[in-house]
């Protein structure tokens, strides 16, 4: 079967037109949309090619590269843009919080529902990366970091004002974290397995995330009343 990378633009002879001055971000934006779909259509980055990409936008490959040095750089702002789009939409959902645990409840609401609604674009930022690429790279200038660091500075909040256990926030925010990528995952690739109403998921999973941070050791001790024996 022909990589659908390598596919060619469906309508060749409706070539692109040379961009006017200023134009280059619009043409910008192009090549990561197209790069964003093609790998969708192939699921892997070894599937996608500079020419590919090309050849989806309607340009010249040499006018993609006066953007993008390599097909290194071009993934890498593929990611970035993608992650810019998820802290945006979970940080805009702990805006309207009544206190920082509702900001981290609307936070993991945020995270599911977004894993779900944007199932392929998930896949890109979480499961299609190349890890070899990042070894290299501090851990402030890996793709999605920005976001993990909301999440830590909301769990610190929550524990600065006694809401929650006090602890490592970065070990805390590795545990809801995962919590959360696990199940948007397992929701993604297994999706014949019965799963329960996706709210009812989402409550289950962003609550016990919260009861865990509030009840763990050394975190708020319920008052439990005790009936008069007299």
């Amino acid at each position: 079967m022909q990589n659908a990378a390598a596919t060619p633009n469906p309508n060749p002879s409706a070539s692109r037109t040379r961009s006017r001055r200023g134009e280059g971000e619009r043409l910008r934006d192009e090549v990561l949309d197209a790069a964003e779909a093609l790998l969708s259509e192939v699921g892997s980055e070894d599937g996608v090619s500079m020419r590919a990409v090309a050849q989806r936008v309607g340009v010249s490959a040499a006018a993609l590269y006066l953007h993008f040095p390599d097909k290194f750089s071009l993934m890498d702002a593929v990611c970035h843009r993608g992650f810019e789009h998820f802290a945006s939409t979970i940080d805009a959902a702990a805006g309207s919080a009544a206190d920082p645990l509702d900001a981290l409840r609307r936070m993991g609401r945020a995270y599911i529902e977004f894993g779900l609604e944007n199932p392929e674009k998930y896949k890109i930022l979480m499961l299609q990366g190349d890890p070899e690429r990042y070894a290299s790279l501090p851990p402030d200038e890996m793709p999605g970091m920005d976001a993990f660091a909301m999440l830590v500075r909301r769990v610190g909040d929550a524990m600065d004002v006694g809401a929650a256990r006090v602890a490592d926030p970065f070990l805390v925010s590795v545990g809801v974290w995962t919590a959360l990528h696990g199940i948007v995952t397992a929701m993604i690739v297994m999706e014949s397995f019965p799963w329960p109403p996706v709210d009812q998921v989402i409550d289950q999973v962003v609550e016990s995330q919260l009861r865990g941070l509030a009840d763990g050791p050394g975190g708020p001790r319920r008052t439990k009343k005790v009936a008069n024996r007299g």
